[in-house]
């Protein structure tokens, strides 16, 4: 199987070396262990065996048939299960507790970059002051709290500052 290109689309490619075709494809050469690839099918029949309108379903029906059977081929049920190794900022992030704090500190903001000063207009982050991750004793602490707009929130990031 694969993608069968034109000569037209060929001859792009190999005038276009930086394309993610051939061998700078990132999986030119690869090929998926017995394990990952029985892993696949396993996910491919379960989905199946949930579904039987089978292949015929189309991706925005699949997606709603998901949405109304949570458990479907999520979390130990997922093809990308393995063994919940999360990481235990990456589960804490996920929190109800760390949406509230964000909103929190949008709040007591009030929507406003307290670097440019620039008003809300979606692009605002609660940024912490103390890293999340170095210090998980502040994480939900609402002094360690600062909102940012995008640009400023990678600034600070990137270890640029402010004068």
């Amino acid at each position: 199987m694969g993608v069968h290109l034109s000569e037209a689309r060929k001859k792009y490619y190999a005038e276009h070396p930086g394309c993610h075709a051939g061998e700078n494809h990132n999986w030119y050469g690869k090929k998926h262990s017995e394990d990952t690839k029985r892993k696949m099918a396993e996910a491919r029949r379960k989905y199946y065996e949930l579904n039987p309108e089978g292949r015929e379903i189309s991706s925005v029906r699949r997606k709603e048939y998901l949405l109304n059977h949570p458990d479907a081929l999520r979390g130990e049920n997922g093809p990308g299960w393995k063994g919940g190794i999360s990481h235990p900022n990456h589960i804490a992030r996920g929190l109800n507790e760390q949406d509230e704090w964000a909103k929190n500190i949008l709040f007591r903001d009030d929507f406003t970059c307290q670097f440019c000063h620039r008003r809300g207009n979606g692009e605002l982050n609660a940024h912490h002051i103390f890293f999340f991750a170095q210090y998980p004793e502040l994480r939900m602490n609402q002094n360690n709290g600062i909102t940012l707009c995008r640009p400023c929130h990678l600034m600070v990031h990137k270890g640029i500052g402010f004068d």
